[in-house]
């Protein structure tokens, strides 16, 4: 059996992402830059009026009651032709190229407009004042993005800014979900004989899916090594594979004898977390495979816990690892056992403090407990008693998502 570092080390050194692909623009939030970016251009590309009012020279006004003539008007995206002429000024809106020689701007609530079109200025002009020079806020050749950043909808933004209309990503991987028991029927059948309604496939592939990666469900396969077998082996052009159920070691827990009669090498079958601790990583080629537990519970943590790194890394995330926030518990907590725990929790933000409310659960199989939860309280063998008030490291199920007080 692995730590829980242990075993996420192991299946991010067998993540390499594939090779780069090109998308479009407004198609590249998410995905990983594979290519050093650059700025091709001094933004602002021209000397810039930061505020609406008087562009000027500030040799030409020294003084409150300064006085110019004013020859023209500029707004944004016009630009002055020639330079601007000693004792003159031109009225400019936010964004419009100063004229060539003008080096300062006085804010419109400051000057006062004659008929004659002329402009007297009520404060003494500071030199240099509201304008944004040429470079000032990036210079031509400046690193945008590295291989590993992960694009946001601020950074497709900057690109356009510089004119790039595709960009260079590592692909997301392609996954298959496949749901082994003998005991599961589709949801639109009814559970007799002892059968339950196959929810780890609804379950699991959602929650990828929100991350942006989605997978191939392939349905049900009963607990026979051959069927498992002929599963797995119909999924050549899957980068990751995904089985749930069959990790354990009971009579029908059959994943792990498959997938090595499939040819992939086992890395490990067990991890120190609970729930979760039965788990089946294997890789063949290029392919990794995922054995993850049966019960809806732990399949989900398992899920995210080591799935999504894995996901991530594959596409070239350079910071591929999991969220944890420091919370300051609510309520007493007591774990026992040989494992590290999760457990439910409620992340709340209250008075600008970080609050983790626990939330009751009755084991692996609860998934009704995961309906108002956004995080899992972390309890480790050697801590197993946290008291109320203490801080506690909290595994961030959905991020940015702390939910208001009840």
């Amino acid at each position: 059996m692995f730590s829980i570092e242990e075993a996420e080390r192991i299946i991010l050194e067998q993540c390499q992402p594939r090779a780069p692909i090109e998308v479009p623009l407004l198609e590249a939030g998410g995905y990983a830059v594979a290519a050093d970016m650059r700025s091709g251009d001094d933004v602002p590309a021209f000397n810039r009026a930061m505020m609406d009012g008087f562009a000027f020279r500030a040799a030409d006004a020294t003084g409150p009651g300064a006085r110019l003539r004013v020859v023209d008007c500029l707004p944004a995206g016009k630009a002055m032709d020639g330079e601007l002429s000693p004792g003159a000024a031109v009225k400019i809106m936010t964004g419009a190229p100063l004229p060539a020689g003008a080096d300062t701007v006085m804010p419109k609530e400051h000057c006062r407009e004659h008929p004659d079109d002329s402009v007297e200025f009520t404060e003494t002009p500071a030199a240099g004042r509201h304008v944004a020079t040429r470079g000032s806020e990036l210079a031509a050749g400046s690193p945008l993005f590295a291989p590993g950043d992960v694009l946001k909808a601020s950074d497709l933004g900057v690109l356009a800014i510089f004119g790039f209309t595709r960009v260079r990503v590592y692909p997301r991987p392609v996954m298959s979900l496949i749901n082994t028991g003998s005991e599961l029927v589709d949801i639109d059948q009814p559970p007799t004989g002892g059968r339950i309604r196959n929810s780890d496939m609804y379950s699991i592939a959602s929650y990828f899916r929100k991350f942006g990666y989605t997978c191939a469900v392939r349905g049900i396969v009963p607990d026979h090594e051959a069927a498992i077998r002929s599963a797995v082996s119909a999924e050549p052009e899957a980068d990751v594979i995904l089985l749930t159920g069959g990790v354990s070691v009971g009579e029908y827990d059959l994943v792990q004898t498959a997938v090595r009669a499939e040819g992939f090498q086992v890395l490990f079958d067990a991890v120190a977390i609970k729930p979760g601790k039965p788990m089946v990583f294997a890789r063949k080629g290029r392919q990794l495979l995922f054995g993850l537990s049966g019960n809806p519970v732990s399949s989900l943590l398992q899920a995210a816990r080591f799935v999504l790194p894995a996901l991530r890394r594959l596409a070239g995330w350079n910071r591929p690892g999991s969220t944890f926030v420091t919370a300051t518990l609510t309520e007493p907590m007591r774990h026992r056992g040989d494992r590290t725990a999760y457990r439910p929790c409620r992340l709340v933000v209250e008075d600008g403090r970080l609050l983790c409310h626990p939330v009751r659960d009755k084991g692996s199989a609860d998934l009704f407990s995961w309906r108002n939860i956004n995080g899992l309280a972390v309890l480790p063998t050697e801590h197993p008693d946290v008291a109320a008030g203490e801080l506690i490291r909290v595994f961030v199920l959905e991020p940015f998502n702390f939910l208001p007080a009840e």
